[in-house]
Order: C-alpha cells, then structure tokens, then sequence
C-alpha cells in the first residue's frame, strides 16, 4: 500500500522484473483509514513510514493498524529512532544538518527520529518489545514489536 500512485507504479514494474508480480496485490490507501476488515491480518509490518506521519496522527495511524489485525496478532514497526548513549562527533553533525534541512523543507513533520513505543502503548497494544539499532554515522533506527489482545 502506498498514497502515491507513482510508488505503486514504481513497484510494479520491480514486480514484473522479479517475476512475482502475479503474487503481489498493490493498492493505494491512506494509513488512517485502511480499507480492510476488521482482524484481516495475523500480522502487520511497518517500514519507515511512522517517522513520516505527522506526530498527532500518528495514534490514529496505530489504532487503524490494530484494528486491522485479528486478536493475538503482532504490529511491527521499524523507524528511524531518537539516538540514545554517547554519540560521535561527526554523528551529531550529521544528524542535526539532516534535521536542519527536514524541518526548513518540511516544517514540524517529515522523516524525522521518533520513539514509537510509547504511541504504541497509548492505543493499548500489549507486550511491547524494542531493538534498538546503534549508528555510528546516521540515525539509528528502532524496531518495536506488540501484540493486540
């Protein structure tokens, strides 16, 4: 799923390319409202879109998730995530240049570090779990695992 037509497109093409195309099924829908029933999935995979969600949707976009996935399911989501521990120099540089212009191109919101455990349990997602993945010269990232009840 995308919101852009051109992405769909895009992965189409690499699809067809790879020779799977026929197993895939792409569509576009916004991540708030989801066109699929209720506890659809056994399992939801999240990449790198979170950081992108304007932060007071990003609830909505997490009830929509758990609303899609069946009673015992698992939500995972993998962003970029707030640094944490000591940092290296040329790491800070980077890192705040990168913020600089996201948020001179984009305002308060864009591709931006995020910590997704605590939205995740404001929605009342059950037996959360985070991997933090360290960086030494970009962000790093997080990836956050929960289970629906």
């Amino acid at each position: 799923m995308d919101v852009a037509q051109g992405y769909i497109e895009f992965t189409n093409k690499r699809l067809t390319r790879s020779g799977i195309y026929d197993n895939v099924h792409l569509q576009i829908a916004e991540a708030t409202k989801l066109p699929f029933k209720d506890g659809k999935f056994d399992v939801l995979i999240n990449c790198f879109m979170m950081d992108l969600i304007d932060t007071p949707e990003i609830p909505k976009v997490l009830s929509e998730f758990k609303r899609v996935v069946r009673t015992h399911g698992k939500v995972v989501i993998a962003t970029m995530a707030i640094p944490e521990g000591k940092q290296s120099l040329l790491s800070r540089i980077m890192r705040r240049s990168y913020l600089l212009f996201i948020k001179n191109i984009y305002g308060n919101w864009g591709c931006r570090p995020i910590l997704t455990e605590p939205f995740m349990k404001e929605v009342g997602f059950s037996n959360i779990q985070r991997e933090y993945i360290g960086s030494f010269t970009w962000f790093p990232k997080e990836i956050v695992w929960a289970g629906k009840t």
